[in-house]
């Protein structure tokens, strides 16, 4: 788990809705994938108080940036960045009526096995 999770670590959740009619609109207030944004939250599986595993609830908030700006912040290749990452760097968040109930288990994955080859000499 520690190659996975470390105090950098910060999980993003997006609530998006899929519209027919936006979509035969054109309308901009999709995304590049054509789904309407709700609003977004986060959780750090390693905050201050520890170990966050079980049932968090994910405070939501609203969308402020257009990733595809360029008063965006972030980088500058922004087709390999997700939407929701601009409105998390932002600095003033308005928050969402409502919240996001997500459960975070650790599981024992097995160790790694290694393959032993035996090859055979045909010579």
């Amino acid at each position: 788990m520690n190659r996975v999770v470390s105090r950098s670590t910060v999980i993003l959740f997006e609530l998006l809705d899929y519209n027919a009619q936006l979509l035969l609109d054109k309308s901009h207030s999709l995304n590049p994938e054509g789904y309407y944004r709700i609003a977004w939250g986060y959780l750090r599986p390693l905050g201050n108080g520890g170990v966050n595993v079980g049932r968090q609830k994910i405070k939501l908030y609203r969308y402020k940036c257009n990733s595809h700006s360029a008063s965006a912040p972030g980088p500058t290749n922004r087709s390999l960045v997700p939407d929701v990452y601009y409105d998390f760097r932002w600095p003033y968040k308005s928050t969402y009526r409502g919240y996001v109930q997500v459960q975070l288990v650790a599981l024992n994955w097995p160790g790694s096995k290694q393959m032993v080859k035996h090859f055979t000499n045909i010579f």
